[in-house]
């Protein structure tokens, strides 16, 4: 048994070395301090909750956050000393860091953070660019997004064409009041067909008008959800069509869009639309249903005709009065929270004159239909849809006045001068999107379609044509260190007619900060002929003939005579056009206040495809020779021509200066150069394009009250030579100003005013197209 002495010496001891260990330092009893503050709005002074707090030290193995709370107040507790970094994140706002704080022992440091807003292009998601979704300065294209509240805002437009006319890099062209056009990146035509068109995945173009894409549009602007526009190839990921660029329109999910609009429009000659849609959702079903008319005056130009010695004249006596009829429905079941089935149908007719290589069409009752069959996850895609379209009582305009030439009274030259053409066109498309578990740096997407073709009727030859292709592709993205991030595309398309042709594609992208990228871009893609481009055949008039040159042509003398030697190997059958494009591009926001979106580019095309160019030499004899080998004597013929390698440089600049977050300033130019284009026969062929385009805008919302809207743009496009099959002479240069007014009240009722060509300027964007006035429209809408 211990005694009492004993017991009291050990007491003593322990207590005198637990004094002593007390006063030492230890790692036991940790030194720590804090750091707190505030996260404002750099504007209104007001806090901001929900704002992510990241701090990072050599004194900590991982990063510690936390988040602000009511009245911005943030503390991180139990810091060990040490200098330390602290970064400050939150959704529509310019992330901040703060380095070099210092953390002492039993101390707190105070660091307030005051947050600028973001442009909106720093948290705009695109999917078009890699099929998946990534935010717009991180894509490896030059790339625009129009949302569906600046759609709604344009009452004037027919189409979602309207809405991209202002687009950087973009060269729309007004063919009517209800009829636009677009290009992008040179080698414009009447037919333009070097853009690719997607609604919801699905390619929507009208093949039996020269596979050109369904400008009239065939989705109601109340159903659209957003547009994204990629201008430069796109063919890696795309395939044969987007030699220049793609325009793809997302319809909007009814479980995400729920409701119903009427809208009424009217305005200047004669414009009138009715618009109706409805959106709804109960449990794991969901519907939409939308239809609109549209119909007005359109500007007038009346061309005359006359007969070989000029004794006898006609005009064409077009219908000016055009009008669009649309709609669509779609069913919908989601099995779950990310994942959906949808089968949706539509169609869109139309009565309107449109300018074609050989003159213009009369388009009445030209309609064009799809069904689509789709299913939707984050990493799968399944997609099959049937098109079509169908010329109804539509002729030529030109056709016709030749035919009364003849003696045949307006309703026999009609009835003899109609296409009778329709086409179909079928796809089925799989796409799968994944990552490794262990290289989450690591994106990939594979994907492959197939893809029938078919048309014929009056303007193709023959029994028409058919023609069937498939295609495969891959798409790699990973992350090379902090920085920089690596593209990789390639696909493989396999033409019935043409055989394999092959779209690589890779981009390397500098990000050195969250608002900066910069990217090289290789790019090469290809442009099949179409079936139009192949099998047209079309009489102008008694003497000039359009046709395809799927087969190429021979030329004979009408005397029997040696032939001159630049025609003696003929013209051989088309090829694929193919573009390759070197890029530098530039997004970002170098200030608080302003976005930046530049691209310069150098495109090398080899056997580029003309609009129809005259071939032979009728005034010497020169013809082209029949199937049979018989010269076709007494015909001017007009037809598709490869020319050989061309050179075109451009750049494309764009600028977002916010003022505040209601004050938007927007510009952006592009300018483009190609030399002459020349055949080794010596024909030539202008470059179609204005060498400069300039847009100027602003955007005003809730400036003067709250639910106003106001926006105001001034377009200006360079003269230009143009030459596209019978249309020949100078675009001269125009300026356009537009204004477009809105105000929202609480009740769902909207007032908008839109006025196009606000100075009247009468002007013309097409060489031998009417003049275009002022446009003026006024509209009510009622959301319920």
């Amino acid at each position: 048994m211990m005694s009492p002495n004993t017991m009291t010496w050990l007491l003593k001891t322990g207590f005198c070395i637990a004094v002593f260990l007390g006063g030492l330092p230890s790692e036991a009893k940790a030194q720590t301090g804090r750091i707190s503050g505030v996260v404002k709005d750099a504007v209104s002074n007001s806090p901001l909750k929900g704002a992510s707090v990241q701090m990072t030290g050599s004194s900590i193995k991982i990063d510690i956050g936390t988040i602000s709370i009511d009245g911005g107040e943030y503390t991180i507790e139990k810091v060990p000393p040490g200098r330390y970094s602290i970064k400050v994140t939150f959704i529509g706002y310019l992330p901040r860091t703060v380095d070099d704080v210092e953390v002492i022992d039993d101390q707190s440091v105070a660091v307030d953070f005051s947050l600028n807003r973001a442009p909106v292009e720093l948290e705009e998601t695109v999917v078009s660019v890699s099929r998946r979704p990534e935010n717009i300065i991180d894509a490896p294209a030059s790339i625009s997004k129009i949302g569906w509240r600046e759609l709604q805002r344009n009452t004037a437009g027919n189409s979602y064409v309207g809405a991209i006319k202002n687009v950087k890099g973009i060269d729309r062209t007004q063919m009517g009041i209800l009829h636009e056009r677009f290009n992008a990146r040179g080698f414009n035509s009447a037919l333009n067909t070097r853009m690719l068109l997607l609604v919801d995945g699905r390619i929507t173009r009208w093949l039996s008008g020269a596979s050109i894409p369904d400008y009239s549009g065939s989705v109601v602007k109340d159903d659209l959800q957003d547009i994204e526009v990629i201008v430069g190839p796109g063919s890696a990921i795309y395939g044969p069509d987007a030699v220049s660029g793609v325009v793809s329109l997302t319809t909007k999910d009814p479980r995400k869009f729920q409701g119903s609009t009427i809208a009424l429009t009217g305005g200047s000659r004669d414009l009138f639309k009715g618009r109706f849609y409805h959106a709804g959702s109960k449990g794991k079903w969901g519907w939409k249903v939308s239809t609109e008319y549209q119909g007005a005056r359109d500007f007038e130009l009346t061309n005359t005709f006359f007969n070989a010695d000029s004794t006898i004249s006609v005009t064409d006596e077009p219908n000016f009065d055009s009008r669009v009829r649309r709609g669509g429905l779609g069913l919908f079941y989601y099995p779950g929270s990310e994942s959906r089935v949808g089968i949706s149908a539509g169609a869109v007719s139309v009565d309107l004159i449109a300018p074609i290589n050989t003159g213009r069409t009369q388009a009445e009752n030209w309609a064009y239909h799809y069904q689509h069959l789709s299913y939707t996850t984050p990493k799968i895609y399944l997609s099959f849809y049937n098109s079509g379209d169908d010329t109804g009582d539509s002729y030529g305009l030109h056709i016709k006045a030749q035919n009364r030439l003849t003696g045949l009274s307006p309703e026999e030259a009609e009835k003899k001068t109609r296409y009778n053409s329709d086409s179909v066109l079928r796809e089925a498309e799989a796409r799968y999107h994944f990552s490794f578990q262990d290289l989450k740096e690591i994106h990939l997407v594979v994907g492959s379609n197939i893809r029938q073709e078919k048309a014929k009727g009056f303007l193709f030859s023959g029994d028409g044509a058919e023609v069937s292709q498939a295609g495969f592709y891959g798409h790699a993205e990973a992350q090379l260190g902090e920085k920089f991030r690596t593209v990789l595309s390639s696909r493989a398309d396999f033409h019935k007619v043409y055989g394999t042709q092959f779209s690589p594609k890779a981009a390397l992208i500098f990000k050195p900060n969250a608002q900066t990228a910069l990217r090289i871009t290789f790019n090469r893609a290809y442009k099949s002929p179409s079936i139009s481009d192949q099998r047209l055949e079309l009489p102008v008039n008694s003497v000039v003939v359009a046709r395809g040159s799927g087969e190429g042509f021979r030329f004979g003398t009408v005397a029997g005579d040696p032939l001159p030697p630049q025609y003696e190997e003929g013209i051989p059958k088309l090829k694929p056009e193919k573009n390759t494009t070197l890029e530098l591009g530039f997004k970002g926001v170098p200030a608080s206040w302003l976005f930046l979106d530049l691209s310069g580019y150098r495109s090398r095309y080899r056997n580029f495809i003309s609009p129809l160019a005259p071939i032979g030499d009728l005034e010497n004899g020169v013809v082209t020779l029949d199937e049979d080998g018989n010269p076709r004597a007494g015909e001017v013929t007009l037809t598709y021509l490869n020319f050989g390698r061309q050179t075109v440089w451009g750049f494309d600049a764009g600028v977002n200066a916010y003022a505040t977050d209601q004050l938007i300033f927007k510009g952006n130019a592009s300018f483009i150069e190609a030399g002459d284009l020349e055949t080794k026969e010596g024909l030539d062929q202008p470059f179609n394009t204005p060498e400069a385009i300039f847009n100027l805008g602003l955007s005003a919302s809730d400036l003067l009250t709250e639910g106003t809207s106001l926006d105001l743009s001034l377009r200006h496009v360079s003269e230009h030579d143009f030459r596209s099959g019978v249309h020949v002479g100078i675009v001269h240069a125009y300026t356009v100003a537009d204004a477009h007014f809105g105000y929202r009240t609480k009740r769902g009722v909207h007032y908008r005013l839109s006025v196009t060509n606000l100075l009247d300027n009468a002007h013309r964007e097409f060489v031998d197209g009417p003049k275009i006035g002022r446009i003026i429209a006024a509209e009510l809408q009622y959301d319920f």
